[in-house]
């Protein structure tokens, strides 16, 4: 089994203090586990993520997408446009990710032949539903983070609910007609909701999306008695 673990750094921080730390905005790292060892990926809180989460605090949508404050992040998707050829048949040049970024760079079909059925895959297939498996553990939860205060009398430990942990797999019967695959990149997706509850699907089979992050990293191949896990971390 195959396991990356993606931890994203704080998302709402004041442009004057990230200025004043000359530190780098919403990014974090991957790492990923599996029996031949760990490896580490950045990832990105994209733009249109950023977007998001500022329609989201309001309730009210923005200029940058209609009805974007209806959207939710229940979606992911895996790709292999992450990583590039280093001139030795090794795919370890990572590409990426940008701010700018609004898709993957080469997604996956999750779904195999027409199989998406509007809940589980949507998007003609491209996207699973991050808490499908829950058997195996898969889900959206809450996790304790402790901060440190200072105050006038000194500092002191505060534990609050500030992270997001988003827990997904792949499983080894899915992605059997592709498989063995190369995994490189992955993304969270936000997707449009109607009154009822239900994503929006078009005509088309497409969906009205917004990716909120982007990781990747350099090339593992998904061989046939696979399983992916991925767990990404959101701090707020």
């Amino acid at each position: 089994m195959t396991y990356i673990k993606h931890f994203d750094k704080k998302i709402l921080t004041p442009k004057d203090q990230v200025r004043a730390n000359n530190s780098k905005t919403v990014r974090g790292f991957v790492v990923v586990e599996n029996s031949k060892g760990e490896r580490k990926g950045e990832n990105l809180v994209v733009l249109g993520g950023r977007e998001f989460i500022a329609s989201k605090i309001i309730g009210i949508d923005s200029p940058a997408a209609a009805n974007l404050s209806k959207y939710d992040i229940r979606y992911f998707g895996i790709g292999k446009g992450g990583a590039s050829d280093d001139g030795n048949g090794n795919l370890t040049v990572k590409n990426g990710p940008y701010a700018n970024d609004s898709d993957l760079y080469s997604p996956l079909k999750i779904a195999s032949g027409n199989s998406a059925d509007g809940v589980t895959y949507i998007d003609n297939g491209y996207l699973k539903y991050i808490q499908a498996d829950a058997g195996l553990g898969a889900g959206i939860t809450f996790e304790s983070e402790v901060h440190e205060i200072e105050i006038d009398s000194g500092t002191i430990d505060v534990s609050a609910y500030t992270v997001i942990k988003f827990t997904m797999f792949i499983r080894e019967d899915e992605m059997t007609d592709q498989k063995p695959f190369e995994f490189n990149e992955a993304g969270l997706w936000a997707v449009e909701y109607d009154a009822n509850g239900d994503v929006v699907v078009n005509n088309d089979g497409s969906v009205n999306k917004r990716l909120f992050a982007h990781f990747t990293t350099s090339s593992k191949f998904i061989e046939d008695t696979d399983e992916l896990k991925i767990e990404w971390y959101i701090l707020v």
